[in-house]
C-alpha cells in the first residue's frame, strides 16, 4: 500500500491535482474562472487532505488624504520690502516663506508695502500677515488681525510675533574671527536709512567686545545714495596699521563695502582675511575672493516665523514673543586661520 503525505500547502495540492498552484487558489477561492468540474476535484483533494487555505492577507485600503494640517486658516498675507534696489533678506525669506505654504497647502499672496499704503483696505482680504524689518504699512495692521515678523526695531504688536537674529552671537562671532586673524584696528560698516534705532545692539556690542580687547573701532556710516563712501574707506584705509578688520553690518552694506574694497584694488589684499558680512548672500559671494559670511539661516528663520504665526491663528489670545535665531559662521573658501 502506497502511503501518500497530505497537502501541506497550496503546491502539494496542485501536485495532487495535476494543475497549477494558482489554479488550486481560484478553486479554493470560487471563482468563476474555472469550470464546476476543476472546482470540484480541487475540493474533493482538500477536503481529503483536511486542507484549509489561508485567508488573503490583502492590504487595508490607504485611508483617505486628510486635508493639509493648515489649510483651515485662510489666505496668508507676505509684504514685500522692495523699493529701488536688491533685496536679499526679503527674496530669501519669502523663498522659504512659499515653500512653506505651498507644502501646507495654505493660500498666501505677496503685496508690496507701497501697494498696501495706497489701498489699505486689501488687508481685509487676509487672515494672517507675514512681514520682516519694519515696512510702513505694518501700522495699518487691524489689532485683530495675527501677525509675524522676522527682524525689525519697532514695538512687538499686540497681536504678533517676532523671530529674529540674535546680535550678541553675530558680534560674537565677528570678534572672534578678527582676533584670530590679529587685526589691530576694526570698521563696521551700515547705513543710515538700515538702523532705525538709537544704539543698535550689533553695532554697540560690537564696539565693546571690540575695544575689550584693545582693538579700536570707527564707524563708517554712509546714506543711501551717497558717493562719498569710497573717499570715507580710502581714508580710513591709508591712515595707520594695515591690520584692519572690516564688519558690514548686512548683505546690503557687504555690496557696498566689497564694492568699494575692489574699486581702490584692494579686494584682493582684504576680502579673504579682514572681511566679514553679517548674512548670507549671492550679492557678497559673486566677490572674489568671497569675504567670510554670518550665516542668520533665513529659511529657518521663516520656518520658525511659520510656527508661530499658525500656532497665533489657532490660539489668538497667546501672548506676544521674540524669538531668537542662532547665526553660524561661513569663512571664505580660501581662508588662511592663523
Amino acid at each position: 500500500m502506497t502511503y501518500q503525505r497530505k497537502s501541506r500547502n497550496i503546491r502539494d495540492l496542485a501536485e495532487k491535482a495535476g494543475v497549477t498552484a494558482a489554479t488550486v487558489s481560484l478553486a479554493l477561492h470560487d471563482s468563476p474562472r474555472l469550470s464546476p468540474e476543476i472546482k470540484a476535484k480541487i475540493r474533493r483533494i482538500a477536503e481529503e487532505d483536511q486542507f484549509t487555505p489561508r485567508p488573503y492577507n490583502r492590504r487595508a485600503p490607504a485611508p483617505a488624504r486628510p486635508p493639509k494640517r493648515f489649510s483651515h486658516l485662510g489666505t496668508i498675507l507676505f509684504i514685500d520690502n522692495h523699493e529701488d534696489e536688491e533685496d536679499p533678506v526679503g527674496d530669501g525669506l519669502f523663498a522659504a516663506f512659499a515653500r512653506q505654504m505651498n507644502q501646507f497647502g495654505v493660500e498666501f499672496q505677496n503685496v508690496n508695502d507701497a501697494e498696501l499704503l495706497h489701498n489699505p483696505q486689501l488687508l481685509n482680504d487676509f487672515s494672517g500677515v507675514f512681514f520682516y524689518n519694519d515696512p510702513r504699512s505694518a501700522a495699518l495692521l487691524p489689532p485683530e488681525l495675527p501677525s509675524v515678523q522676522v527682524f525689525g526695531w519697532e514695538p512687538l504688536r499686540v497681536n504678533g510675533d517676532r523671530v529674529t537674529a540674535d546680535d550678541a552671537e553675530v558680534v560674537n562671532i565677528a570678534v572672534d574671527f578678527f582676533r584670530k586673524m590679529d587685526i589691530e584696528r576694526a570698521a563696521i560698516i551700515w547705513r543710515k536709512d538700515m538702523v532705525r534705532v538709537e544704539n543698535h545692539p550689533r553695532i554697540r556690542l560690537f564696539r565693546e567686545r571690540m575695544e575689550k580687547h584693545s582693538i579700536p573701532v570707527v564707524e563708517l556710516c554712509y546714506e543711501k545714495y551717497s558717493s562719498e563712501f569710497n573717499n570715507q574707506l580710502k581714508q580710513y584705509i591709508t591712515v595707520g596699521s594695515d591690520r584692519i578688520g572690516f564688519f558690514a553690518f548686512n548683505a546690503l552694506c557687504g555690496l557696498k563695502l566689497c564694492c568699494g574694497l575692489e574699486s581702490l584694488e584692494l579686494m584682493k589684499k582684504y576680502g579673504q582675511n579682514n572681511v566679514i558680512v553679517c548674512d548670507n548672500s549671492a550679492l557678497v559671494k559673486s566677490f572674489w575672493p568671497c569675504p567670510n559670511l554670518i550665516d542668520l539661516n533665513l529659511q529657518v528663520m521663516a520656518e520658525r516665523a511659520l510656527d508661530t504665526l499658525f500656532y497665533r491663528m489657532e490660539r489668538p489670545n497667546t501672548p506676544s514673543c521674540i524669538i531668537y535665531q542662532s547665526p553660524r559662521f561661513l569663512p571664505s573658501a580660501s581662508i588662511n586661520m592663523i
